[in-house]
């Protein structure tokens, strides 16, 4: 069973490649470090910044790529905080 964290990162990137969007590319549009960006579709939340950041991020990517990641996002929140 996929991780919420593998989840978002799957269909972000899926998203992306088939939007023929670089990393680079997404981040020039929301300000966001592509490392960071990396790492958000590698599902290894560990290396991004504290979980506020972390989920803006993330709700900016999807939306840039019209991905609908908040059930994912409000799971992993939850996960966080037990």
């Amino acid at each position: 069973m996929k991780s919420h964290r593998d989840e978002i990162g799957h269909a972000l990137r899926e998203a992306r490649q088939a939007a023929g969007l670089s990393l680079g590319d997404v981040a020039s549009r929301i300000k966001v470090k592509p490392v960071y960006l990396q790492a958000i579709e590698a599902g290894e939340f560990d290396r991004l910044p504290a979980l506020p950041q972390t989920l803006g991020f993330t709700r900016s990517y999807a939306r840039l790529l019209d991905v609908d990641v908040a059930e994912p996002l409000a799971q992993l929140g939850e996960e966080v905080h037990r």
